[in-house]
């Protein structure tokens, strides 16, 4: 780290402690460790975000940026009542969506690495089908029965794609 950048830094934390200590006092905000986790989880994704958009060999912290901003940015809209009341059970669902969404814009960043994509989609799908079934979203009982019973097919179908892409590639590789 540079010299004037490691001088400026404890500068720039101690201004931005003492706004928020005067935000608390006034009354404007009430910062309280549930106010404060989300500001910092949103900090720390810009932060990455910013390092991107710094150097092009940084690209990768986009998807660690990317689920610190969104997970900060549920916190905030979570503990500010801007959300449905969601139950604890049902963040599982919501940070799925978080990690699918973050594969989405790593592959916006990076629009040649076409195979971000398929663990994005299928992540939302995963993430958006539970939390559809938790909140009722679908009201057939009877797919809700099958998707119980023949969820593993899912599993047992990647597993097949993947198998063949492998020996795929094999076969590919000793043909040259």
């Amino acid at each position: 780290m540079s010299e004037t950048k490691r001088s400026v830094l404890p500068g720039v934390i101690l201004i931005l402690i003492g706004v928020l200590i005067i935000i608390h006092k006034l009354n404007i905000f009430f910062i309280d460790p549930e106010t404060l986790f989300p500001i910092v989880f949103l900090g720390i994704g810009l932060l990455l975000f910013l390092s991107v958009f710094k150097s092009e060999k940084k690209r990768g912290l986009v998807f660690p940026g990317t689920i610190f901003f969104l997970v900060g940015l549920f916190f905030l809209a979570e503990n500010n009542n801007f959300l449905l009341h969601l139950n604890y059970d049902e963040y599982f669902s919501v940070f799925i969506i978080i990690i699918g969404l973050a594969f989405v814009v790593q592959f916006i960043f990076q629009p040649k690495n076409w195979s971000l994509l398929i663990p994005g989609t299928i992540l939302l799908l995963i993430g958006f089908s539970i939390l559809g079934w938790t909140r009722d979203w679908f009201y057939t009982h009877d797919l809700d029965l099958y998707f119980r019973d023949f969820w593993p097919v899912v599993l047992i179908l990647l597993g097949l794609l993947f198998v063949f892409s492998s020996l795929k590639k094999r076969a590919s590789s000793k043909q040259e």
